[in-house]
Formats: C-alpha cells, structure tokens, sequence
C-alpha cells in the first residue's frame, strides 16, 4: 500500500508501481484525490481515494487518519510506503498502530527547510514522529539525509539508494549534449 497526496505524484512512482505488479505483488494506492485516467501508471493498481489535504488541518487530518486505519484494517498490507509530507504523515502513524510489519517512509523533500517559528517546528515535528513510526526511511538524496539529521528530524541516517533521485534521469529523453553541440 503506497500512499501520496496529490495524484501527480503517481508520475514520480508510475514505473517503480507496475515493476511490483510485474513481479506479483498486489499493489494499492491510497491518494488524496480522485485520480485522472492518465495518471493511473496500470490497471493491476488499485487506487483508493482518502481524502487528505496538503496543509496543516487538524480536524481533517483525524478523520484522514481513520479512513487510512481502516484500509489498512481492511487491505492487511505486509508493506505500507508513505512519501509526501501529509501522507507519509498519516499512513506510518496508521500503520504502526495497525500493526505493519514493513512501514518505509520516502522523503522527497524538506517541507520544513527554511520555514519559521511554530509553524517550522510543528512541521518538523510531524516529519520526527513520521521517522518514528517507519521502520525504514528512505531520502531521495544524500543531502536530504545530512539535513534530516543534522537537524534532529531523524536520529538515524535515513538510506539513499545509489546516488538518489526518485526514478533518476531518461537518458532517452534528457541525453547529454556532445561537445561538439
């Protein structure tokens, strides 16, 4: 069960997500809107719309909290991934409390980098207890993962997987000019 915000970042997973079904897996994925048809990356994924909102809404992010424990009471996933701020959030909080064994938080990013006062620090906060409740963290580059730790939000340094990236660059559509060009 992977879960995401918004459906473009479908986008940023579309290969990784039909290489898992290619290999047997069944794949879920839990975002926070209804998704258009050319955002779905295969139809052996089955999506699964719960409502969750970008922003900082404490009242909906309870019933976001519910609705993701109750998928995750009726999917019994062996794995949950979480990447996005907000979903990562609510997904590795549900699943720790659920009881998944496999729980992998991607950070894409520091939505806290760079942002004061409270509204910095809760931010940060949110991303600490993400980290906490995941039993694998997993940043999308070796500078992310320095930040995450030297700014506390994780106490472990989180994996990068080979130089990092998402889904690293299409040499077929980005090619390197030669140095006659």
């Amino acid at each position: 069960l992977v879960g995401v915000t918004v459906p473009m970042s479908l986008s940023l997973m579309g290969a990784r997500l039909v290489l898992m079904a290619d290999r047997g897996w069944d794949v879920h994925v839990a975002v926070g809107e209804p998704v258009p048809p050319s955002y779905l990356p295969d139809p052996r994924v089955t999506v699964h719309v719960v409502p969750m909102t970008r922003d900082i809404t404490p009242g909906a992010d309870l019933r976001t909290m519910r609705a993701w424990s109750a998928l995750i009471r009726r999917l019994r996933p062996d794995l949950v991934v979480g990447a996005t701020p907000k979903a990562a959030f609510v997904s590795m909080i549900a699943a720790r409390r659920r009881g998944v064994p496999h729980r992998v938080f991607e950070a894409w990013g520091a939505r806290w980098d760079g942002v004061a006062g409270r509204r910095g620090a809760i931010l940060r906060a949110a991303d600490r207890l993400t980290v906490r409740c995941a039993t694998q963290t997993v940043a999308v580059s070796h500078s992310l993962a320095d930040l995450m730790v030297a700014t506390g939000v994780a106490s472990v340094r989180p994996l990068v997987i080979g130089h990092g990236a998402t889904q690293g660059v299409d040499l077929e559509v980005f090619r390197p000019r030669s140095a006659d060009e």
